[in-house]
């Protein structure tokens, strides 16, 4: 599998801010972190952060997709690489505990309640 994350250099300011809020999530948990220290560990301004996710919230969702976007390409990639096959849940429908479009689950939480 590709890397996903390329250097900070070849990345877009907003994807500095989501790589930066995804690590410090995992570091220290959504709830201790703070708009302005994810701003500081990307290098951009608060306002830049502000301007692209409008609220915590709104990035939180971000770094959610992120997280469903490398999970979902490591699936297919084990897939066409012949891996074992799973039978699928209901009906072939993805399941799990805590599906990240939930109000009240972030996939932050989950990967850190799985380990």
């Amino acid at each position: 599998m590709q890397n996903p994350r390329a250097t900070n250099d070849d990345l877009t300011a907003k994807a500095r801010i989501r790589n930066a809020a995804l690590d410090l999530y995992a570091q220290y948990g959504e709830d201790r972190v703070s708009l302005r220290a994810i701003a500081a560990e990307a290098g951009v301004t608060l306002g830049l952060v502000q301007h692209h996710f409008k609220t915590k919230a709104g990035l939180r969702r971000a770094v959610d997709e992120l997280v469903a976007d490398y999970f979902w390409q490591a699936v297919a990639e084990a897939d066409d690489q012949g891996g074992p096959r799973r039978r699928q849940p209901l009906g072939g429908r993805r399941s799990s505990a805590c599906w990240p479009k939930t109000p009240r689950c972030s996939t932050t939480s989950a990967v850190r309640r799985s380990n």
